[in-house]
C-alpha cells in the first residue's frame, strides 16, 4: 500500500516535472531574441565573405524569418528574401527560401549543404546591368525569361545548372538573334563554370559549349570562351565568344 502511494506521488512529480520543462522550451521558443541574436551573428559573419553584403531591415521568428533591401556589391538589389522552416528543421539545416528582385524571382530548399532552387531571370533586367563601355556604345538588349534550375553542393561550390527559355529576342552590336526555344546545361566546380551545350532554335539557330570562369568578387571581370556555330536566315558559320564580361571579343569563323 505504502509502495503503491510512493509510486504514485513519483508519478505526479515526474509529470509537474515534464510539464514545467515542456513550458518552459515552448516560453523559451517564443520569447527567444531570435532577431537580435542572428542579426548579431550575420554582421559579425558578412566581412568574411567574398562579397559586400548589406541589408535594410530583418525579422525572425520560430517559424521563419525575412530579409528586406538586401544589396549586394551595390550592383544586384534584392527586394525581399523570405525563409521558412521550424526549430526542428532549422537544426538539420532544412530551411525553404524565397526571393524576389528587379532581377529575377527564386524558390527552393537548402537540405544539408546541398541547395535546389528554380529561378526566373528577366534578360531585359540583366542587359541594364552590363556597362555601356562593355559594348563600346552599342546596342544591347534581350527581351524574354530565362528558366533556370539549380542543385549546387556549398561544400564545394560544385553542382549542375539546366536552362531552358522560349521566344527570346537577343539584339548585340553583332548580330539580332530572334529564338523560339534555347535548352542549356552546365556544370559547377568551384569558380568554373562549364558550359556542356547550349541549343537554340528559331529563325536563329545556335549551337555550342565552352568554359566561363566566375570573378566571384566581380562577375562583370568573369572571363568566358565560348565556341559553336550560328544560323542566321539560312547563313551558317562558327563563332567564338571571348574575353571578359565587360568587353567581350565576338567573332564569325
Amino acid at each position: 500500500m505504502k509502495g503503491n502511494l510512493v509510486r504514485g506521488n513519483l508519478k505526479k512529480i515526474l509529470l509537474s516535472v515534464l510539464t514545467f520543462v515542456v513550458s518552459a522550451v515552448i516560453v523559451l521558443i517564443i520569447l527567444f531574441p531570435y532577431t537580435e541574436v542572428a542579426t548579431k551573428y550575420i554582421n559579425e559573419n558578412l566581412d568574411k565573405l567574398p562579397v559586400n553584403i548589406a541589408y535594410e531591415t530583418l525579422n525572425i521568428s520560430p517559424l521563419g524569418a525575412e530579409i528586406e533591401n538586401v544589396s549586394i556589391d551595390n550592383q544586384l538589389n534584392i527586394d525581399t528574401i523570405e525563409l521558412s522552416y521550424n526549430p526542428i528543421t532549422a537544426i538539420f539545416r532544412r530551411v525553404g527560401f524565397d526571393v524576389i528582385s528587379d532581377l529575377f524571382i527564386a524558390s527552393g530548399k537548402l537540405k544539408g549543404s546541398t541547395v535546389e532552387t528554380d529561378i526566373r531571370l528577366s534578360l531585359d533586367s540583366v542587359t541594364k546591368l552590363i556597362p555601356a563601355k562593355a559594348t563600346g556604345g552599342a546596342d544591347f538588349n534581350a527581351k524574354g525569361t530565362l528558366n533556370l534550375g539549380i542543385e549546387l553542393l556549398l561544400d564545394n561550390m560544385s553542382g549542375n545548372i539546366n536552362i531552358d527559355s522560349s521566344t527570346l529576342t537577343v539584339v548585340t552590336p553583332f548580330m539580332t538573334l530572334d529564338i523560339d526555344s534555347l535548352t542549356a546545361t552546365a556544370s559547377l566546380d568551384g569558380s568554373t563554370l562549364k558550359i556542356d551545350s547550349i541549343k537554340a532554335t528559331g529563325k536563329s539557330q545556335l549551337e555550342g559549349s565552352g568554359v566561363i570562369n566566375l570573378n566571384m568578387k566581380s562577375l562583370i571581370d568573369s572571363s568566358m570562351d565560348i565556341k559553336g556555330t550560328v544560323n542566321l536566315s539560312g547563313l551558317k558559320s562558327g563563332f567564338r565568344l571571348t574575353g571578359r564580361f565587360r568587353a567581350p571579343s565576338f567573332k564569325l569563323q
